[in-house]
């Protein structure tokens, strides 16, 4: 289980990872044997390295999340400002785990959402209307659309 990433790497990651080891081997190796208790500080390292790289993956993950989210706020603002009352957005609505999209008329502009009438089949549990206030970055902008240069 262990060579599973190591099988995946080309032959020069592979080549880099065995000069590593081989590396290791040789400054923990003690009268002809590798000494456990160094290698096992070694490992116990080298899994810090890792946790800490994890995090800082999650973190960028993060921010690039965040910035395409403005982004798409951004863009579907734009065309937003192109649309009146009464013309139809298509919009992603729902949990996470099962989102699905929908297209149906404006009837309020605001200055981060729109609102529209959910049909009767949208709306789940004990709700009281049928309103609802969709976020600009949840609205699809059609292919087509093309942001001013100025925003």
């Amino acid at each position: 289980m262990a060579l599973e990433i190591f099988e995946t790497l080309t032959d020069v990651e592979q080549a880099k990872v065995k000069g590593i080891v081989s590396s290791i081997k040789e400054h923990l190796t003690v009268d002809d044997y590798i000494d456990l208790d160094l290698l096992m500080a070694t490992l116990e390292q080298l899994n810090e390295v890792k946790r800490e790289t994890r995090e800082s993956i999650k973190e960028r993950e993060k921010e690039n999340a965040l910035k395409e989210k403005n982004a798409r706020t951004e863009l579907a603002k734009e065309y937003i400002q192109t649309l009146k009352i009464g013309d139809k957005i298509t919009f992603v609505y729902g949990p996470a785990s099962y989102q699905r999209m929908a297209t149906l008329p404006i009837e309020k502009i605001g200055a981060a959402t729109v609102q529209v009438s959910y049909t009767p089949d949208m709306i789940v549990g004990k709700s009281a209307t049928n309103k609802r206030n969709i976020r600009y970055d949840k609205i699809i902008v059609p292919d087509g659309f093309v942001m001013s240069k100025t925003a």
